[in-house]
Order: C-alpha cells, then structure tokens, then sequence
C-alpha cells in the first residue's frame, strides 16, 4: 500500500508534467507568479472596477490626433454597473459652465501626463477647453505581456464623432517613441450611423491593426490594417474581439472568425518597406512586437488629424475640418448637429464584458 508522504509526490510530479512551459511572459502585480501553456492569466469580468488594475489617465492633451476629450477619472465617465464597464463622455460645460468652455482656465491637479503643458488648457481666440469628458484606463502599473491570445468581449458606442478603442501599448518603450515601439490596436470603430459615401465607415465596420515605423510620418499600419463590416453595426449588440500573438506574427479575429494575419516573415522592417538601417536589429524578427504590452481602453471624440474624413453623414456635413487650428471650437460651436445623437447614455457608452489573456 502506498503511503500517503508517496500519493502525494507522485500528484505534485503528475502536476509539473501537467504544466507545460509557455513563451509568454507577464508583469505587473496582476500578473501570476507561475504560468504553464493554456493557463487563463488574466480576466477581467467587471463586476467592479478596480482603479488601480485600470488606472485612468488624466489629460487634457487630446492626444498627437488633436482629439477633443478631456480624459478625467471620474466615476460618472467610467464605471462598471451590471458586471460590465462603462465609458461614457459628457459635457464639459456641465462641470465648468457654459462660458468658461470658450473663456475660462483649467489646472489638472490630479494630472497623470508627465508632460505637464497637457494638465492645464486656458481658452481664448480659437483655443477652448475640450468640451467632452471622458475615460481612459490602462493597466501599465498592473499587468503587461509578451505573446498570448487575447479575448475582449465588448459593444461599441453610438454617437456621432465617437472613436471607441481597445489597445495594446509597449510598456518600456524599448526601440524609442511611437510608432518605433510599436502599438497593437485590437479593436477601433467610430459612433457615426450611415457615415461615409459608397463603404459605411462608423458603427458598421471595426478595425484592427498594427501600427509601426521608425517616424511618426512613416508609419507602415497599411500593411497590417484589416477591417470588417456588418450592415447591423457593431453598437447594438457584444462581440468577441480576439489576437493571437506569437513568435510568427499577429493574428485578428472577430466572433471566432479571422479577420487578417500580420505574418512576421521577414521581420516588421521588410514588411513596412522602410530604407536605411534597421531600427529593431537589436530585438528578435517580431520587434518592435517581441516586448511586454499592456492594455488600454478608452473613449475618444473627434480630433483633427483625419480620423473623421471629411465626409457626409445621415446628420449632415462633418461640423469642423481637419487640420484646423480651430477644428475643436468649430466642434463644440455646431453641437446642436451631433448632440442629439449622443442622448441615450447606455448606446452612447463604450461597454466591455470582459477582457481575458491565456499563456501560449
């Protein structure tokens, strides 16, 4: 008869043999001690929102898109209610005031950016305070990795000039600034019904790309860029967004369905085409995409750098134009043309279900 010191060692070696080793990594103190192949490592289900796994950014930047939201981390902007997060803009005005939108003077003492001129706007001549508050959460301090397959369950918002995201960013930033570091975006939409002219281009289609290159103005995201449309849009129910990320490239999938294959091949340099000396010789063939990510997820509007083509939708004419030092003023004065579109708060929210990570 075996003893019970024996059962137990021969369960606790059946156990190693059971954990296979994995080429994922992770850190952050979300992150697990101890991963094997296939284990689920990390989920998110949202039955409250921990502030500091998703910690909220606090800017009035508005991003190198010259976006129009003021990102706070206000509890009326993100929450989570009914095991499901929220992010939901609102007016500025309705904090501040109407006139100190166009004349009056911020100061973000709870500023997250290192770069303080993006922690406090004064208005005046073409210049105002973005007008929309909103959220956004990243799990930098938390929880990062390299390599996984990656599983968010979420609804896009509807509401003209929304830009709903779901992303990954480096988080030591090793070969330099963005787009050299690279950027993973799983999933971006826009909250426009019926915009654009032969292809539908906001609820009704989503994208998922990758972006990467050694300057700003060289960034080869066309070459890993893949889209899908469904004429019943993406905000009026939840879909399953995935990525598979490993030594041989990224994988997008949509409701279990791929969506496109950035293979590594050569490696991301030969694949954007770029000239000159490779600036990721010193990684593996995957870099930029061969370091830790972590997540973020936010509600951005709007924003002058040609996101929102300048194009006709069911509301009319786009109520400000790229590339415009005033494009935000121009925004927030023609309101009346796409505020009414944002007035069920529920369809107006980005809302995620759920965000899951398994070790390969």
């Amino acid at each position: 008869m075996l003893s019970i010191f024996m059962l137990l060692c021969i369960s606790a070696i059946s156990i190693a043999e059971d954990c296979k080793p994995t080429i994922t990594t992770s850190s952050g103190f979300a992150a697990p001690t101890k991963m094997c192949a296939g284990n689920l490592i990390f989920e998110e289900t949202f039955d409250s929102l921990d502030k500091n796994k998703w910690q909220p950014e606090v800017s009035i930047w508005g991003g190198g898109n010259g976006e129009f939201q003021w990102y706070v981390s206000d509890d009326e902007n993100s929450f989570a209610n009914g095991g499901k997060l929220h992010i939901k803009p609102t007016l500025t005005a309705n904090k501040i005031g109407y006139d100190a939108v166009e004349n009056g003077y911020v100061r973000l003492d709870d500023c997250t950016d290192p770069n303080k001129e993006h922690c406090e706007r004064r208005a005046g001549g073409d210049i105002i305070i973005n007008p929309v508050r909103s959220a956004r959460l990243t799990t930098a301090k938390s929880f990062s990795f390299k390599y996984g397959r990656v599983e968010v369950i979420a609804k896009t918002p509807q509401g003209d000039w929304l830009w709903p995201a779901i992303w990954l960013l480096p988080t030591q930033w090793k070969f330099g600034e963005w787009p050299r570091s690279g950027e993973i975006d799983l999933m971006e939409s826009r909250g426009n019904v019926k915009y654009g002219n032969e292809d539908q281009i906001g609820v009704e289609t989503v994208f998922s790309t990758l972006h990467f290159g050694p300057r700003w103005d060289q960034d080869a995201y066309r070459t890993a860029s893949y889209s899908r449309s469904n004429a019943s849009g993406y905000n009026n129910d939840f879909h399953k967004y995935e990525f598979h990320w490993n030594e041989n490239g990224i994988k997008f999938f949509i409701d279990g369905t791929e969506l496109g294959f950035a293979d590594v091949g050569e490696g991301f340099w030969k694949r954007g085409g770029f000239s000159g000396d490779n600036i990721w010789a010193s990684g593996t063939k995957m870099a930029p995409f061969d370091e830790e990510f972590h997540f973020l997820i936010n509600l951005a509007v709007g924003g002058t750098n040609g996101y929102f083509p300048d194009v006709w939708n069911q509301n009319g004419k786009k109520p400000w134009e790229n590339h415009s030092s005033k494009g935000m003023k121009d925004f927030w004065r023609n309101r009346s043309q796409w505020l009414r579109s944002w007035r069920d708060r529920e369809k107006s929210s980005l809302i995620v279900d759920s965000v899951k990570v398994w070790a390969l």
